[in-house]
């Protein structure tokens, strides 16, 4: 088949697809739309007389021109783009191809396309709409980040790599629904998208980008898809919307930050094949009133439930053998705690701060309190510590208002400075 009479047709597009109209001094800022139907190669002079002849701002088919490569930038230059069609046969949108077109507000895709590059309609903050091709498998990293407009997109089946902050602050987007095809969804994919409301994650998808949905602070309900093994850091850090959560039974690790600022999270079940909830997971959820720790759990972060100011009663599994630091630091309404039987160390301020505390049940085996683990428990009133305990950190239940009396065991061989307010009465039961 011969080549149009004006040139080729490309089968990638250039990221500073109009450089070459720059280049002779063709004012860009003037187009209020463009239709790129098809790329010829010319020469300079031929560019420059299109150029010269066309007075009108607006841009004929034949006095657009194949870019082959140089520094100029159509970012700068054409931020008033309103509509754009792009070409059959087109199958690769290079990276940053219209980044910064403010005013684009509908583009036009070809069903040859498979991949939109990085940043391709990154600060199109004008864009309202798209429609994907249903050829397309990849999205780049940033493609669709600050899309501010965009209010809702429909992925296609074909889709299988969604990059890193591909719609990251696209604030307006109120619905999405990720295809069945899709594998991989990368880092920040939504963050920021505080207008989304619902999502559905297809089985497919086995991970989660860290932080895929941070900041998503209008989103009220997920379920996630059976097969998941383990959630990334702060998937759903700060979505304040958030009331509940389903988890699959597959779950074995909820990662740092991964449930952190989610102050509208009533009720969470967890599932018994957890093991580890990792630090800061879930800090901050005030809205939080009990949560029931699996058999499973082995471990449980630090600051892992800092500040879950509305939790009135958790029970620790007999299987729990690590505690992180401050783990329940700041739970003003926990009324009373059980220690499992293998968690050996109760970790610095673990239970600081803990206002309404007022029963304490240990169990032989614990051998350390670290320093301020009971700091400020204003609502305890006596202590029975086990005999198998030997170290008592500083401060451990210093500021404890409310307490009269503690029994300490023989094995005991050192109390140290402030362990206990001034007013307790305290003895040591004989070996």
């Amino acid at each position: 088949m011969a080549a149009p009479e004006d040139g080729v047709r490309l089968t990638q597009l250039a990221a500073e697809l109009l450089n070459l109209i720059l280049a002779v001094g063709y004012d860009c800022a003037v187009l209020s739309a463009a239709e790129v139907l098809r790329f010829a190669q010319v020469d300079r002079a031929a560019r420059a007389a299109a150029a010269e002849r066309n007075t009108r701002g607006w841009l004929a088919e034949k006095e657009l021109a194949r870019l082959l490569e140089s520094g100029a930038s159509l970012r700068q230059h054409c931020q008033t783009f309103r509509h754009i069609t792009l070409p059959p046969g087109l199958t690769s949108l290079s990276d940053g191809a219209f980044m910064d077109c403010s005013g684009l507000q509908s583009i036009t895709l070809p069903d040859s396309l498979t991949r939109i590059g990085d940043e391709a309609f990154c600060g199109c903050s004008g864009l309202k709409s798209i429609t994907l091709p249903d050829s397309l498998t990849q999205i780049g990293d940033e493609a669709f980040c600050g899309c501010s407009g965009l209010q809702s997109i429909t992925l296609p089946e074909s889709l299988t790599q969604l990059g890193r902050k591909a719609f990251y602050d696209c604030s307006g987007l109120k619905s999405i629904t990720l295809p069945d095809s899709l594998t991989q969804l990368g880092e920040r994919a939504f963050c920021g998208c505080f207008g989304l409301q619902s999502i559905t994650l297809p089985d497919s998808l086995t991970q989660l980008g860290k932080r895929a949905f941070a900041g998503c602070s209008g989103l009220q309900s997920i379920t996630l898809q059976p097969g998941l093994t383990s959630l990334s850091d702060a998937t759903f850090s700060f979505c304040s919307g958030l009331k509940s959560i389903t988890l699959p039974d597959s779950l074995t690790q909820i990662g740092d930050e991964a449930f952190c600022g989610c102050s509208g999270l009533q009720s969470i079940t967890l599932p018994d094949s957890l093991t580890q909830i990792g630090e800061r997971a879930f800090c901050g959820c005030s809205g939080l009133q009990s949560i029931t720790l699996p058999d499973s759990l082995t471990q449980i972060g630090g600051n892992a439930f800092y500040g879950c100011s509305g939790l009135q009663s958790i029970t620790l599994p007999d299987s729990l053998t690590q505690l992180g630091a401050r783990a329940f630091c700041g739970c003003s309404r926990l009324q009373s705690i059980t220690l499992p039987p293998g968690l050996v160390t109760i970790p610095e301020a673990a239970f600081s701060k803990c206002n309404a505390l007022s029963e304490i049940h240990f169990h032989d085996g614990l051998t350390t309190i670290g320093s301020k683990a009971f700091h400020l428990c204003t609502a305890l009133t006596s202590i029975t510590l086990p005999r198998s305990l030997t170290q008592l950190g500083d401060e451990a239940f210093a500021r404890c208002s409310g307490l009269q009396s503690i029994t300490l065991p023989p094995s005991l061989n050192m109390i140290p400075c402030a362990a206990f307010p001034e007013h307790c009465k305290w003895n040591q039961e004989v070996a």
